[in-house]
């Protein structure tokens, strides 16, 4: 566990891109390009909170981050192509 100046040692954070990956996947149903971002955020949260040392933590929310932009992105894909195709 990080320690602070005091030597008290300090709770650890959640990660923002974790926390932003998770919004875009849930605001992606509103907007294309959201659910993109959603992936990215979430891949860029879980490889920095590997390489925190325990300083971060929302492993777990950039994971759901993740599945969840990248089904949203592929039900608005699949709306977008139904559209075409039928009409």
């Amino acid at each position: 566990m990080p320690v602070g100046w005091n030597g008290v040692p300090r709770p650890p954070r959640v990660d923002g891109f974790a926390i932003a990956s998770l919004l875009c996947g849930v605001g992606g149903v509103f907007c294309i390009v959201t659910p993109l971002l959603g992936v990215v955020f979430g891949l860029v949260a879980r490889t920095r909170i590997r390489r925190s040392g325990g300083e971060l933590t929302g492993i777990g929310l950039a994971l759901a981050g993740v599945i969840v932009s990248a089904m949203v992105g592929l039900a608005f894909a699949a709306f977008l192509l139904a559209g075409r195709l039928l009409g």
